[in-house]
Order: structure tokens, then C-alpha cells, then sequence
């Protein structure tokens, strides 16, 4: 469970039947790029929400008791469980996780902060939650604006190269977006202050191809 970016059918948490169901169903509903509102509440008081479409998913039940962890360790398989959250749409879940472990002071909903060993995996979690949370506002300001927030203390990550690789993938053969490819993410490194500011640009003009 060291790994929360290589999930699949190979990795140690499938074994679990919970989880390999999640992976069923992202299969079936890849994660959309998407704004959608956050409610900045515990997570049982989020459960409680009706007209989530979150709580239709595998993951709305998941735990991190259900990772398995080899080593021992607390913290990644709580981020792992963030990241399968925040897949399935569970932002508040998937954030009420990871702050405590990539936020150094407390929050009503996640509680104190923590000491983690995951704590550069968490703030990718952090840059993708309000990623994912877009033009509407939250905490500090707009998703967009925390996602950038995000994006400067995250750094150099080493999924950042797996971005890149799948990203060429899906840009090939549409000239626009090769370049856009070749200009924002040269090196083999995907940049994400480059793509929040292709998101932006996507928003405003409403252009769905580029996202």
C-alpha cells in the first residue's frame, strides 16, 4: 500500500473485495474533471447529505481499515482510501483525510494535524481535491485558487511522470492539444500550474476539448 497511484487488479489492496469493487466501478466511470461543490464538514455529517451522487458508489462505505498495509503504516493506507474517495467524487471525504496529514494546523473537520509519512502523497491528494472542486468557492477563495495554492507545495512528485505519459497518449493525434503538450509539460514532466491554467482557460471560454 505504499504506492497509492499503481491501483489495479496487481495491486495488494484488491484483495480486498471492497476495494476491487471500487476498481470495478472506476473502470465502468472514470474520474471526470469536474467542478463540483464542497461542504466542509466532517465526513459523517457528509453521509448524512442527501442528493450525493457519491454515496451511489462502492467507495462511500470504504474505510482505511480496508488497505491492507504490509509495513505497518497508518498513513498510507488512509491515503489510498482518500485517493479511491476522491475517484469515486467523495472530495469532503477524500479531504477530511488528507488535511491533517499535508495541513499544519487544525480544521473543524479534520481534526489536528499529523506527523505522516505520506505527507507529499496527501498534498497531491490536496492539489486534486480542489482540483476537482473548480470555480466554486471554498475555503480560500475558489477551487482554482487553492489547487494552485496546492500545485506550489507539492513540488516534483514521481506520479507526475506517469501524468505526462498518459496525457501524451490522449493528446496524440489532435494537433492542438499535442502542442499544448509539447509547450506546458516539456521534460517528460507534467507541470500542474500549467494545466489548472489550461483549466481555467477551458471554464472561461467553455472549450471541453482541452480538458
Amino acid at each position: 500500500a505504499r504506492d497509492p497511484w499503481g491501483l489495479g487488479d496487481g495491486h495488494p489492496a484488491a484483495a480486498n473485495p471492497k476495494v476491487s469493487e471500487v476498481f470495478r466501478h472506476l473502470q465502468q466511470h472514470p474520474a471526470r474533471l469536474s467542478g463540483t461543490e464542497m461542504g466542509y464538514e466532517v465526513s459523517d455529517v457528509m453521509a448524512r447529505r442527501k442528493g450525493r451522487s457519491f454515496a451511489d458508489t462502492p467507495a462511500f462505505s470504504l474505510t482505511p481499515a480496508d488497505i491492507p498495509s504490509p509495513s505497518g503504516s497508518e498513513h498510507y493506507p488512509s491515503v489510498v482510501c482518500a485517493a479511491l474517495q476522491l475517484a469515486c467524487g467523495g472530495l469532503d471525504e477524500c479531504h477530511n483525510i488528507i488535511t491533517p496529514q499535508s495541513w499544519d494546523s487544525p480544521t473543524h473537520f479534520g481534526g489536528p494535524p499529523v506527523d505522516s509519512e505520506a505527507r507529499h502523497d496527501a498534498t497531491l491528494l490536496h492539489h486534486l481535491v480542489h482540483l476537482r472542486e473548480g470555480q466554486h468557492v471554498g475555503e480560500f477563495g475558489t477551487g482554482w485558487n487553492n489547487a494552485g495554492f496546492w500545485a506550489g507545495a507539492l513540488g516534483d512528485h514521481p506520479v507526475l511522470s506517469q501524468v505526462h505519459a498518459a496525457a501524451t497518449v490522449l493528446a496524440r493525434g489532435n494537433e492542438r492539444l499535442e502542442h499544448t503538450m509539447a509547450c506546458d509539460h516539456p521534460d517528460g514532466r507534467f507541470n500542474p500550474r500549467k494545466f489548472l491554467g489550461l483549466c481555467l482557460v477551458a471554464e472561461r471560454d467553455g472549450d471541453q476539448e482541452l480538458v
